[in-house]
């Protein structure tokens, strides 16, 4: 298997991750499929409710397992995957834009230890934060 570097795609203000699947154009994905995009990535990725709740507090009236699946069937990734990439591309922002610690940022986005963040981040980005931040502030 060879290594692919995650895709990062500018989206506007905010910093998005988006498979090469989902990049049909506008207006080709499922309205429930926006929507649930739009609640991930107005909070950052960091959704650790219930998938049924947060499609019961979206209208969108199906099952979360249903829209799992429709999710997956237009974006190419799962709804969780597509969070936790989500949760990665906000962290690698903020390691990039800000000098505060690798422990309240990983706090913030609702990682319960930094270990578990740095192991995460280390197998998106093949980078300690760390090592990420420090590459990025050399550049500037």
């Amino acid at each position: 298997m060879l290594y692919q570097r995650p895709i990062l795609q500018y989206l506007g203000p905010d910093l998005g991750v988006v498979p090469p699947q989902a990049t049909k154009g506008p207006g080709h994905a499922d309205w429930r499929t926006k929507s649930l995009r739009r609640f991930v990535d107005a909070h950052a990725g960091k959704s650790g409710v219930n998938l049924d709740n947060i499609v019961r507090e979206l209208k969108l009236e199906i099952s979360g397992a249903h829209a799992a699946r429709v999710f997956k069937q237009e974006m190419g990734i799962g709804i969780r995957e597509y969070t936790k990439k989500r949760r990665l591309a906000t962290a690698a922002m903020s390691l990039r834009g800000s000098a505060r610690s690798i422990k309240e940022i990983a706090a913030d986005l609702g990682y319960g230890s930094v270990q578990h963040f740095t192991r995460a981040f280390k197998t998106a980005f093949k980078i300690s934060p760390s090592e990420y931040r420090a590459l990025h502030n050399e550049a500037r």
